[in-house]
């Protein structure tokens, strides 16, 4: 049998090289397909996986044990988005992130496309951000809880 090619080290410079062309994308390290990146001033790690990147921008100021009201707050938020499918909340080494899928189309299309769709990303985790840090921003919620 015959192993199917694979080149993820070129794979893993490409998605590199199409994101560190923006002007406000900085590349911190990388190691085995993995980068640490920099996003506008937002810590930021990134992955590939096939011919996507994963890009996950670290939300500041949210704690690990966050509260399921945030929690439930913030799903909403990013499920009512247009193209929500490619975002997820995740808690990676402590940290939560929202994370996006960039497609081939997204990276190896124009750069502005790129800048337009990072800009956007980062927008919407400075968004949930500032929903963690709002006070007066507590859901009342009893859904799956015990009262």
């Amino acid at each position: 049998m015959t192993p199917m090619p694979t080149d993820r080290k070129k794979q893993t410079v490409d998605w590199l090289q199409s994101l560190i062309q923006v002007p406000f994308v900085l590349l911190i390290s990388k190691r085995n397909g993995t980068a640490e990146l920099e996003i506008d001033g937002s810590a930021a790690r990134g992955v590939s996986v096939g011919d996507c990147a994963f890009i996950g921008v670290v939300l500041r100021g949210v704690a690990q044990d966050c509260s399921d009201d945030w929690l439930i707050r913030a799903a909403a938020v990013v499920a009512a988005r247009e193209g929500s499918l490619d975002d997820a909340l995740q808690l990676d080494r402590g940290h939560w992130l929202l994370t996006r899928r960039y497609g081939p189309g997204d990276l190896e299309g124009s750069l502005g496309g790129l800048e337009q769709r990072l800009a956007a990303h980062l927008e919407l985790a400075r968004e949930l951000t500032r929903i963690a840090q709002s006070r007066g921003s507590r859901l009342n919620t009893h859904v799956g809880k015990l009262v």
